[in-house]
């Protein structure tokens, strides 16, 4: 389908066919053919009737009903009205950009570079402005012809692209925007934040929430999910029947639940044949010789948004005394997974506790932190008899081809009297159920980052076993 054009006796109808005349089918098919491609009445820019440098336009509403061209959500006002003349490009062909600023119900031109290859630049058309045509601007040009024309005044310039938005209106390239209703004046998003919470980048020109822009002080308490006591169930395991772990609720515990095989023993204690003396500061630690075993264990806590899931794989071969392979390379040795880092409810101290596995030797052992990737697909597994640890330990293994990078992660401490670090994000009365484990009648909770995780704890993925 060619480019179809009205044949208009006063630029608002067609003069083909006349009334009385012959009714010619290729007449009524180019009027229609003009309608569907998109020509109609408003803005219509076309050639003067004797050519020259201007355009002439359309008004915006025709026979005083059609007000269908519209800004800032209102019907525009003009009139129509001749362009002012453009002048010929002195070295190379221009593309000029023909445009009405519905505020003052005038026509203007955003002037092109001259170019081998030239293109329009939308970039200049004002705010707010309606585009309505383009013009191909030659160097010998001496007047602008309709594009229906121009290959028979081949050195002049011609109405090139009919550009009038049908759908919204207009715009141009530098929007503003106000903030609401009663804002008087319209700015760029980046006068229309604070710079303290919010602010834009001005490298990649996006919203985004400013460095320590959100603290505990401008979130509700019931924004956070984590401003609050609730229970949680913590695992721990060994596989080996000789490490010393680390509970992970702590000072706010209740007594655990354990599983394993027939042998097992499982024991509370601080000092042992593997430890060589009591810990320094009160630590629920626990033990089983011989056999594999499961403990589980319901605490109080505050947390619950990162998850950590603790593995103690063998870093070589390990014998036993008499020479015998005892664990091979690689294999899992003990684990530990709870909504909580082992050190939250254990004095809160990162640097003395950083990992639950009270027997670690850096000789024999590599300690793992996992992404928490797997927790979906591992939650699906849990039944009544295995829980989630067991899963973990079960049907997954370690994927030591992907390289995951560690994202920070948060703990959210209760802090009784006063003497934990941290940011505090909540004060809070101690709820009545919970006082069985915390005295205090008040109690602060209080947030610390994990930027970074030792230089001795590696952090990967696991998969599914195949």
């Amino acid at each position: 389908m060619s480019k179809a054009v009205f044949p208009e006796t006063t630029g608002n109808e067609s003069q083909k066919p006349q009334d009385g005349g012959t009714r010619s089918a290729s007449d009524i098919r180019n009027a229609l053919s003009a309608l569907f491609q998109g020509d109609f009445a408003p803005l219509r820019a076309r050639a003067q009737d004797t050519p020259d440098m201007t355009v002439k336009v359309n008004a915006a509403v025709i026979q005083g009903y059609f007000a269908q061209v519209n800004a800032s959500g209102q019907p525009v006002s003009f009139s129509g009205g001749n362009s002012s003349a453009v002048s010929a490009p002195s070295s190379n062909p221009r593309i000029d950009i023909l445009y009405l600023n519905p505020s003052t119900s005038s026509l203007g031109w955003v002037t092109g570079t001259e170019s081998a290859s030239p293109a329009a630049d939308w970039s200049g058309l004002p705010e707010g402005a309606i585009p309505i045509c383009l013009v191909y601007c030659k160097t010998t040009m001496t007047k602008i012809v309709n594009y229906e024309d121009k290959d028979a005044n081949p050195n002049d310039g011609y109405i090139y692209q009919d550009v009038r938005p049908v759908i919204g209106g207009g715009g141009g390239a530098d929007e503003k925007v106000k903030a609401d209703n009663n804002d008087p004046t319209p700015g760029y998003l980046d006068a229309k934040v604070d710079n303290s919470t919010i602010e834009v980048d001005a490298s990649s020109h996006k919203i985004r929430v400013k460095d320590g822009g959100i603290n505990g002080a401008k979130i509700a308490s019931s924004a956070i999910s984590q401003a609050k006591l609730k229970t949680a169930t913590g695992e721990v395991s060994d596989t080996s029947g000789k490490q010393v772990l680390i509970l992970p609720g702590g000072e706010y515990g209740f007594y655990p639940r354990v599983k394993g095989t027939n042998k097992s023993i499982v024991t509370f204690a601080g000092g042992n044949d593997y430890t060589s003396s009591l810990p320094s500061s009160y630590k629920p630690i626990i033990q089983s010789k011989y056999a594999t075993f499961y403990a589980s264990q319901r605490y109080i806590t505050s947390s619950g948004k990162d998850h950590w899931i603790f593995l103690l794989v063998a870093k070589k071969d390990i014998l036993d005394k008499k020479g015998n392979l005892r664990r091979k390379k690689g294999s899992l040795i003990a684990s530990y997974q709870a909504p909580d880092h082992p050190a939250t409810n254990n004095g809160a101290d990162l640097t003395a506790i950083p990992h639950p596995f009270g027997s670690y030797d850096p000789e024999k052992h590599e300690i793992v932190i996992v992404d928490n990737g797997i927790l979906y697909e591992a939650k699906k597994r849990i039944t009544r008899k295995r829980g989630l640890l067991e899963v973990i330990n079960e049907d997954f293994i370690i994927d030591d081809w992907q390289r995951p990078k560690f994202e920070p992660r948060e703990i959210i401490l209760i802090d009784e009297f006063g003497d934990l670090e941290g940011e505090e994000i909540k004060r809070m009365k101690t709820p009545q159920w919970a006082k069985i484990m915390i005295q205090p009648e008040e109690i602060s909770l209080k947030r610390k980052i994990v930027e970074q995780l030792p230089d001795f704890i590696l952090y990967k993925k696991m998969r599914l076993k195949r």
